[in-house]
């Protein structure tokens, strides 16, 4: 206030001039004000898109795992498959020589199959 009262008395700044300053003072000051709350919204905003940017990368990767699991498993499943259809085939095609030439197989007596 002191200083006001010394550019009027200096009569080089009207009171008029002097009140219509301090309110374009007062409203860039609010201004600035409300610029900074935008601001730091903005930061609190991207903080979060960076922390949910961050979780879907995990999310991505722990599902991208389990797919790879779940497909190794596919693959052992499917070789295990193959592997017992193949092994009861050459079982089926022993059985079939054994039987053609008239030798019981081992496994056939023990059960009492023949």
């Amino acid at each position: 206030m002191e200083v006001y009262e010394q550019l009027t008395s200096l009569g080089t700044v009207s009171v008029v001039e002097l009140d219509r300053r301090e309110l374009i003072f007062e409203r860039l000051a609010t201004e600035v004000t409300s610029k900074r709350q935008t601001l730091e919204d903005a930061r609190s905003a991207q903080k979060q898109a960076e922390t949910a940017a961050s979780e879907g990368r995990a999310h991505w990767a722990k599902c991208s795992a389990a797919t790879d699991k779940w497909r190794q498993i596919e693959t052992d499943v499917q070789r295990a498959a193959d592997t017992h259809a193949e092994v009861t085939a050459e079982i089926e095609a022993d059985d079939e020589v054994s039987l053609r030439y008239g030798r019981a197989l081992p496994h056939k007596m023990a059960d009492g199959s023949i």
